[in-house]
């Protein structure tokens, strides 16, 4: 078969050609009128279509011709214009040429035409099971949705690119690429190399050391004489070392580099072999039954004064009452400071067993929080959480942050409690003061009232110092513009890592250390915010002020500072939107200058008067289900055929999208919680977005914005 590229001259009777190749195939029972009639122009224009292919750069037409005859026996005419998928437009076999790998090799072709880095796309009439066959086993996938307004519908098939396969780095570059490079096999690089090595009299033992099911070395006969492994001085070793590492560097590859064993002395045995280890207190422990089921398991008893040095020995009574006492909580070992939890079933024993030398009397009798919460039945091991939640806006954020990398409000620190003995009692979740009952005002209320809200009394006039007075000093410290920047740091940072990736991190950061410019312009905004925020108490205003702030100065410095660095994708318009209320802002202008769709080629509708019917009708049925008070302010219409089965729009409330092959999504602005681009696409709270790299971090920026104005 002969495969090149097409003139004109090889189609001279092509109507005719076309006609004999599919029909009857094409003509199937029940087909109306137009749609016969459509068949029918197929045959009509097909050499039209041609010639006017042959015209286009962007175009590829290719043919395969009978060896014998030298007549028409297939062609192909693909579409390699840059967009997202090439198209392959028609591909017609003769039937005499069915099933003998024309339509494969002329695939070929097109592919190598196209690209093998470029995904592909095609329609084929929904009854033409041979095509469908055909292309399933070339790797297109139907992606079950119809192709194009025609009279006979037409599945939609894709194939998307084929991975680059990266040759692994020789040590030795090929010295020329051949034809036939089987041919050459083998090289005389892969010849043995041959260099005399000494002969070192190893000595040949007379009596293996392993027999047949049965081992030679007896842990019952210590004494016996181990016979030794090699008579190889260390001079030798290492010449035969030397020897090997030579050897493949002849044969083309790098020596190992191995350890040098340094001898401990000049012969080497055999070990007999060892006795199974005692079983170690660790992996005891792991084996032992629990403690409170065990009769022998000595319990250690601790009330905070000092450490017993000799255990207490379990009696029936002590049993009985551990027995009948909640479970306590269970004690890591920790490296500093070192101390133990004494835990009772009841106050009463707890009063009886406690010795009264050196204790508090007032502050026995006056029950505080922490005491209270010491005598409530514990569940989970005493052990400080990796994580916690911001208490403004509920974000996950580790235990040791200091400000909430979403938000920027201030984290409370947790302090030590004292108990009344003088010990350290175990850490809790620091609260805020607004949001606990007074204990000295209700000291006999229960615990299970401080997780609801009240409003704030007047402090006990008698100095009782509690957790919540020392987390409220905590939060009225004066904020210094240091702790600003450090801050500011950390919120640039996830944003920075949430947009972009680490792998343009350091990028980002470098330019932040060097560019003294935006370094004035931040110092100068944290600094105001610090003197604002020290006149006024903690709340809600304050706490939003400063998120606003650090998010505003984060979006200047990617948009304006690092433009580069994303190559002016955002655009700078969208920065007069800073520091701009919800209820003031015109929101569709805001979000159209975040989308800055005049620098994008999507169909983009914002008139859906003189938007296609069709259209209009498709992406409501997709995805597009807004409620009945939402305004859309635009589809973006991202469909192969303009069908708007695919796509994106915004309304006032939220988001709602549709991709290839994934099912359709929302999010809404109240609710939404994390934005975030992974491999190129957009995760909104854990769904599949992706409208392309530029509209992708378009949109995570605007999704950022809403969320924080809303």
């Amino acid at each position: 078969m002969i495969l090149r590229q097409a003139r004109e001259s090889d189609f001279a009777h092509l109507e005719t050609f076309v006609w004999q190749a599919i029909f009857p195939a094409f003509d199937q029972p029940g087909l109306t009128d137009a749609q016969r009639a459509e068949n029918d122009a197929m045959v009509e224009t097909a050499r039209t279509v041609v010639i006017s292919s042959l015209g286009q750069e962007s175009h590829g037409v290719f043919v395969a011709l009978d060896p014998k005859s030298k007549t028409l026996a297939g062609y192909i005419i693909v579409d390699a214009s840059p967009r997202a998928y090439a198209e392959i437009v028609q591909l017609i076999v003769k039937r005499a040429f069915w099933g003998k790998g024309v339509a494969g090799e002329l695939l070929d072709l097109a592919t190598d035409f196209i690209g093998r880095d470029r995904a592909v796309s095609l329609s084929v009439r929904h009854y033409n099971e041979r095509a469908l066959a055909f292309f399933a086993k070339h790797d297109f996938l139907n992606t079950g949705e119809t192709a194009g307004n025609h009279a006979i519908p037409r599945s939609l098939l894709l194939r998307e690119a084929y991975e680059e396969v990266v040759p692994p780095v020789t040590s030795e570059p090929a010295a020329r690429e051949l034809d036939n490079a089987w041919l050459d096999f083998p090289t005389a690089s892969d010849e043995p190399v041959f260099e005399p090595l000494p002969d070192y009299n190893l000595s040949i033992e007379d009596e293996p050391l392993f027999e047949t099911g049965v081992n030679s070395l007896k842990v019952e006969d210590p004494d016996s004489i181990i016979p030794e492994e090699s008579s190889l001085t260390d001079a030798q070793l290492t010449e035969l070392e030397a020897f090997i590492a030579r050897a493949r560097a002849k044969k083309g590859r790098p020596a190992e580099v191995n350890a040098r064993v340094e001898p401990s002395s000049p012969e080497k045995t055999v070990s007999a072999p060892k006795q199974a280890p005692e079983m170690s207190p660790f992996s005891a422990r792991k084996e032992s039954k629990p403690a409170n089921k065990h009769p022998e398991v000595v319990f250690e008893i601790d009330y905070g004064e000092t450490k017993s040095s000799q255990p207490e020995p379990t009696t029936a009574k002590t049993v009985d009452r551990e027995a009948s006492a909640p479970a306590a909580k269970k004690s890591f070992p920790i490296t500093e400071p070192s101390f133990e939890f004494a835990f009772s079933g009841s106050a009463s024993n707890k009063t009886e067993d406690r010795p009264t030398s050196g204790t508090n009397t007032a502050t026995t009798q006056r029950p505080t929080t922490e005491s209270r919460a010491e005598e409530k039945p514990a569940t989970a091991p005493n052990k400080k959480p990796a994580h916690k939640h911001c208490p403004d806006c509920d974000s996950r954020i580790p235990a040791v942050a200091r400000f909430c990398f979403n938000c920027g409000y201030p984290q409370p620190d947790e302090l030590p409690l004292e108990t009344p003995a003088g010990g350290q009692a175990p850490e809790e979740e620091v609260l805020l003061l607004e949001e606990l009952p007074s204990v000295n005002d209700n000291p006999g209320a229960d615990t299970s009232a401080f997780t609801a809200k009240h409003e704030p009394t007047e402090p006990d006039p008698v100095p009782v110092e509690t957790t919540t007075s020392a987390s409220d000093k905590k939060l009225k410290k004066t904020v210094t513009p240091a702790e600003l920047k450090k801050a500011f740091r950390n919120h640039l940072q996830d944003r920075i890592l949430a947009y972009f990736g680490e792998r343009k991190l350091k990028k980002y950061l470098s330019l932040l250390e060097e560019n003294t410019a935006f370094q004035q312009v931040r110092d100068g905004s944290l600094t105001n915010l610090a003197t604002w925020l020290n006149e006024r108490q903690p709340s809600r205003a304050t706490r939003n002020r400063r998120r606003d702030v650090l998010a505003d100065l984060a979006e200047y410095f990617i948009v304006e500072t690092a433009a580069e660095l994303s190559n002016h994708v955002l655009p700078q318009r969208l920065l007069r939107y800073q520091s701009i209320d919800w209820d003031t802002v015109d929101l569709f202008r805001l979000v159209m200058d975040y989308l800055d769709f005049d620098s994008e080629s999507e169909q983009v509708y914002t008139d859906f008067v003189a938007m296609p019917t069709r259209a209009l009708k498709n992406a409501s049925r997709s995805f597009l289900r807004a409620a009945k008070d939402e305004r859309i302010f635009f589809i973006c219409d991202q469909s192969l055929i303009s069908s708007a089965k695919n796509g994106f729009a915004i309304t006032d409330s939220g988001i709602y999208w549709k991709n290839v092959l994934q099912p359709a999504g929302a999010a809404t602005f109240t609710t939404l919680k994390e934005t975030r681009l992974d491999q190129g696409h957009v995760i909104i709270d854990g769904q599949f977005f992706d409208a392309g790299n530029r509209l992708n971090l378009k949109v995570a920026v605007l999704l950022d914005k809403l969320r924080r104005m809303h």
